[in-house]
This record gives C-alpha cells, sequence and structure tokens, in this order.
C-alpha cells in the first residue's frame, strides 16, 4: 500500500476510534447524536474503502528480475533489407521504450530475428504460440508462473516473468518477454499488437532474398 493510501486508511480508523470515544464518553443521547454517529462511521468506512482501490488502481509493481541470458541480435540474413530494417526499427523501440527484455520472431518454421537478452536454444512452438495462432489473437502472461505451459519461452530467455505473444497469421508469431510481473501496460499492448500487424503485411507481401 502506498504513504498516500496509507493515510488515507489511518484516517478512517482514526474517525471510527473518535466516533466511539465520542459515545462512550456522552452523557445524553439525543437524535442529533445518532445522525452524527452514522455520518461519522460512514466517513471512515468510506476512508478505509478509499485507500483500498487506490492501492489496487496504483499496485505496486514487481521489482525487475535477474535474467539468465545474453545480450544478444540474431537477424537472418535471408530476410530483404526493408523487412530487416523494419525488424531492426520495431525490436529497438520495443526494447528501450518499454519494460521488454527479449523479443523473438517465429516466421515460416523458422526463427529470423532473437533480440535483447537471449539464449543458444532453438524455439519450437509450444501450445501457447498456438492457441495464439489458431484463435488469432493477442496472449498476454501477465504472471507466467501461473501458466505451466510457459515452459515453451524458455528457448527464448529461462524463466520469463511475463510474456506477450501475437500471431503474424497462420504462418508464425512474435514473443516479447518482460523484466518482471505484471509489467507490460495496455498502451504497450496496443503498439505491439500494432507492429505485429504490420509486420505481418510486410513478411506476406514479400519474398526472402
Amino acid at each position: 500500500m502506498s504513504l498516500p493510501a496509507r493515510i488515507t486508511f489511518l484516517s478512517g480508523i482514526l474517525v471510527l476510534l473518535l466516533s466511539l470515544i465520542n459515545v462512550i464518553t456522552t452523557n445524553e443521547f439525543s437524535p442529533s447524536l445518532d445522525r452524527a454517529e452514522i455520518l461519522a462511521a460512514i466517513s471512515g468506512v468510506g476512508f478505509m474503502l478509499v485507500s483500498v482501490l487506490w492501492s489496487r488502481a496504483n499496485p505496486l509493481k514487481a521489482n525487475n528480475k535477474k535474467l539468465e541470458g545474453e545480450e544478444g541480435f540474431i537477424l537472418d540474413q535471408n530476410l530483404i533489407n526493408s523487412i530487416s530494417k523494419e525488424i531492426a526499427w520495431g525490436s529497438y523501440q520495443f526494447l528501450t521504450a518499454t519494460p521488454a527484455a527479449s523479443l523473438l520472431i517465429f516466421w515460416k518454421g523458422k526463427t529470423i530475428l532473437k533480440r535483447g537478452i537471449i539464449n543458444k536454444d532453438i524455439f519450437k512452438l509450444g501450445p501457447i504460440s498456438q492457441k495464439s495462432i489458431r484463435d488469432k489473437k493477442l496472449i498476454s502472461l501477465v504472471n507466467t508462473n501461473m501458466f505451466p505451459g510457459s515452459y515453451e519461452f524458455d528457448s527464448l530467455v529461462k524463466d520469463l516473468p511475463a510474456v506477450m505473444v501475437y500471431p503474424l497469421g497462420s504462418e508464425g508469431v512474435v514473443i516479447i518477454g518482460g523484466l518482471s510481473e505484471r509489467c507490460f501496460s495496455k498502451s504497450d499492448e496496443k503498439w505491439f499488437t500494432g507492429w505485429c500487424d504490420k509486420l505481418n503485411d510486410e513478411l506476406s507481401n514479400k519474398d526472402f532474398i
């Protein structure tokens, strides 16, 4: 709970305590006192509820995880120049402007890009990636510990805390791994899906050398 939320929560408790003390120490009860006590109780509970909602709206972000891998940039040399530039530019933007730690592009049965913190393992489509292709939609794993099938991404980086997967039509996927749990925002997701759609058009309309 953040400091402002904690102060608000304690204020609610203080209001309730003062209201209780007021009732205990009073010598005469009256309708006006009853109304005042009801309003005080509502105010105290209101303060406490606001603090809880505040904490949920602004959760503390998890610390970045130290990932097992090395910085790398492996790009398929058989790509035509325009696509190579698009992939290089897009992947750079994600790795520098978002919490992304690693990025992989799998197209027509082979990996055409690995960039960021990576390892040398060979990537193979697993059930999560296949579901993304089959359903033609984004799959966002905000905490991979909750998804046993996330082991399929170990060939990119072992034990990635968060992963987003988006299909390139029916021919491949783009996978982006985050530095911590719940690290990607809705804005990151929109940017990611938009770039993947653009990349899919580029790859579908042009041939490799």
